[in-house]
């Protein structure tokens, strides 16, 4: 019974470390003037940003498996980054804009996944007309 835990744990660190691996080269450029990025939309960039983000679609569900608290904790990575503007165009694209809206909107969701989850659907619509339809969507919202 031990050795499925040790398994479990094993398996979460690899899957957070996935997430953690999108930001890793961006540290050291991060885009601080947020008006000049929505400008200057490199697509190339843009592509190479969405195939990071689906990448990890596999390891966001096995978060979510694993449960809520880790993804909680993968979210809150996400969302970090999402403060970016050169990721928010992507987070679009991706599809994770949408999954962190259909999570936001599952009843019995712990807290702070809750927030972590707004925060990245706030930022991921910030500045970029493409994604700002998403939240009004009637698949989201009830309105």
């Amino acid at each position: 019974m031990a050795e499925i835990g040790v398994e479990r744990d094993v398996q979460v660190k690899k899957e957070m470390d996935a997430v953690k691996a999108l930001f890793v080269d961006d540290q050291s450029a991060l885009v601080r003037n947020e008006e000049k990025a929505a400008e200057e939309v490199d697509q190339a960039d843009v592509q190479m940003r969405t195939e990071k983000l689906k990448g990890i679609t596999l390891s966001l569900d096995r978060l979510w498996w694993a449960g809520q608290d880790q993804l909680a904790k993968a979210a809150e990575m996400l969302a970090d980054g999402s403060r970016d503007a050169r990721w928010r165009i992507p987070y679009g694209t991706s599809g994770l804009l949408d999954a962190f809206l259909i999570i936001v909107g599952s009843p019995d969701i712990i807290t702070p996944l809750r927030i972590h989850a707004l925060r990245l659907i706030g930022n991921s619509c910030a500045d970029t007309g493409m994604s700002k339809h998403f939240p009004m969507s009637p698949n989201y919202t009830d309105v």
